[in-house]
């Protein structure tokens, strides 16, 4: 079982009131939300508790009336289910990867890092890739490096590590047909998938990645996702 869920915080908050998702945060989750200092961080931190409070609700995974979630020592959060769970956020948008098996999932808006220095961040392998992708289709290398970026953070935060590790030693090499299909590994491989993405006139690329083959696709319906409202 896997499930992919990307929407727009708005979507979650303007089907409850801010005091009924509130409710739905641990102690410690609610003295980390009164952390942050703009409202778009306490949305998107909050709408994404409420969506995973409320999908837990629908498949009877918790009793609690609010969502209780662990944390590793380099901060990976999860569950006290046999269900595993990531996460990502950036801009308007979230990012949801629910399923049986570990998981990584990472979004990210073009236009945040428009000056990254992404060149330092290849292996000699991905710089290739990114050279040959710009030939292919015209499109710069920054804006396919959006795709190999996501890919290695998926990686590493389905690793519990984060940017813990350096992301040079995080190789992705992809398929030679496919620029949108992936691998990650040796002894333990991690199968991937990075899409294109555009929501109110912003550009995402999305990645996530498994210890399975998959044809995972994501959910994005804003029907769908205002569903969940009603566990809540």
């Amino acid at each position: 079982m896997a499930e992919l869920y990307v929407f727009p915080y708005q979507w979650i908050l303007e089907s409850v009131t801010r005091e009924s998702a509130l409710q739905i945060l641990s102690p410690d989750d609610y003295e980390k939300y009164t952390r942050f200092r703009f409202i778009e961080d306490k949305n998107r931190f909050l709408a994404a508790r409420v969506f995973l409070f409320a999908w837990c609700k629908k498949e009877h995974l918790l009793r609690d009336t609010f969502l209780s979630l662990d944390y590793s020592p380099l901060g990976k959060p999860s569950l006290n289910t046999e269900i595993e769970f990531n996460w990502s956020h950036s801009g308007e948008l979230i990012a949801l990867y629910i399923g049986d098996e570990v998981c990584g999932i990472d979004v990210e808006w073009i236009h945040e890092h428009t000056h990254l220095d992404y060149a330092s961040l290849c292996s000699p392998l991905e710089k290739a890739w990114l050279e040959e992708q710009c030939l292919r289709s015209g499109v710069p290398e920054k804006e396919w490096f959006f795709s190999l970026w996501t890919a290695k953070e998926s990686v590493l935060k389905a690793q519990g590590l984060g940017l813990s590790k350096d992301p040079r030693h995080t190789e992705i090499k992809h398929e030679d047909r496919n620029p949108t299909k992936w691998i990650c590994g040796t002894n333990k491989l991690m199968y991937g998938t990075s899409n294109f993405l555009s929501y109110n006139d912003q550009n995402y690329y999305l990645s996530w990645c498994s210890p399975k083959k998959n044809t995972l696709k994501p959910i994005f319906n804003r029907y769908t996702t205002k569903h969940f409202s009603i566990y809540i």
